[in-house]
């Protein structure tokens, strides 16, 4: 798998002339990282907070439904609204968390110069749509703006602007992503996630995958040498007839 590789494959390609990871390149990535590091935990308590919301307007529902006959006009409304935010939110965490999913079966094909220059396209490609679902996002939610919802009676571009925001949240943490995958010295211990080939992040969904691959090799190389030397038959003859 690629962790196993890594450890003897040659260097893959990095902006060069970064000092060791001084210069304005890596202390870019630095501060971005930092800043991408605050707003996912501010989107996490965010999100933590819809969940129980969303759970609690559920439980009053099926409440007030089923034992006294009288549903709550505005709490589909209400719902579809939080379900905006744990979709839109959710995914700047995911991406944050390499939790979406990873498809390397061709790119884990590649030499380790092709692969780096493969994540840095994807990088960028992301980074485009990213920016562009948050530009369009923002003048779509203007256009709500006078808007109100039948129900709850407030603004439509309260629910829409999560994907604004959302999207914003992607194009961060996708500009850290790139500039770490450039300078990856800058990174450092930022916990964006697993380190590939000259320290650069892993794609999304490939970090812990590898890392219990390498383990589970791992395992297996040495698991029937553990068990015949431990192991003993009757009479005190081992496997291997001693």
């Amino acid at each position: 798998m690629t962790v196993g590789r890594t450890a003897a494959s040659p260097p893959v390609p990095t902006a060069s002339g970064t000092g060791g990871g001084r210069g304005p390149g890596p202390a870019a990535a630095r501060g971005l990282l930092a800043v991408a590091a605050r707003c996912d935990a501010v989107a996490r308590v965010w999100l933590a907070g819809a969940t129980l919301a969303m759970a609690g307007l559920l439980i009053v529902q099926v409440v007030f439904r089923y034992a006294f006959n009288n549903s709550l006009f505005w709490s589909e409304e209400l719902g579809r609204a939080l379900l905006v935010q744990l979709t839109f939110i959710g995914a700047s965490v995911a991406w944050r968390g390499r939790a979406h999913i990873g498809m390397d079966a061709l790119v884990a094909r590649f030499s380790p110069q092709w692969a780096w220059r493969a994540r840095l396209l994807v990088l960028c490609v992301c980074v485009a749509f990213f920016a562009a679902v948050a530009w369009h996002g923002a003048r779509f939610a203007l256009f709500l703006l006078p808007q109100q919802t039948a129900a709850l009676g407030v603004s439509r571009a309260v629910v829409f602007v999560a994907v604004p925001v959302g999207a914003a949240l992607l194009t961060l943490h996708g500009l850290a992503d790139l500039l770490a995958h450039i300078w990856p010295d800058a990174s450092g211990e930022s916990g964006t996630g697993g380190t590939g080939a000259g320290g650069a992040p892993l794609p999304c969904g490939t970090a812990g995958r590898d890392a219990g691959d390498a383990g589970n090799e791992a395992g297996r190389d040495t698991g029937p040498a553990a068990v015949s030397s431990s192991f003993t038959e009757p009479g005190g003859i081992t496997p291997e007839g001693r």
